[in-house]
C-alpha cells in the first residue's frame, strides 16, 4: 500500500475541498459503517424502504456519537 499524499488527496489532485488525509478515529466508527451499509443493502434488495434504512442509519450514528461525547 502506498501512503496518502496529504497535500493532494483524491484521484484528481486540485479538486479536493481541503488538503489532508481523512480518518475518523472514533471507536465503533468502522462497525457503524458496516451496519449502515447493511441497512442500505436491505433497502436496495427489498426487505426495507430507503426511508427506513436512512432512519435506522441515523439512529445507529446517534448511538455511536452519544457514546463518544
Amino acid at each position: 500500500m502506498r501512503p496518502a499524499v496529504v497535500t493532494a488527496p483524491g484521484v484528481e489532485p486540485g479538486r479536493a475541498a481541503a488538503a489532508g488525509a481523512r480518518f475518523v478515529a472514533i471507536p465503533g466508527f468502522t462497525d457503524l459503517g458496516t451496519k449502515v451499509s447493511q441497512e442500505i443493502s436491505a433497502a436496495l434488495t427489498g426487505p426495507t424502504t430507503v426511508d427506513q434504512a436512512l432512519d435506522d442509519g441515523q439512529k445507529l450514528a446517534e448511538a455511536v456519537a452519544a457514546k463518544h461525547k
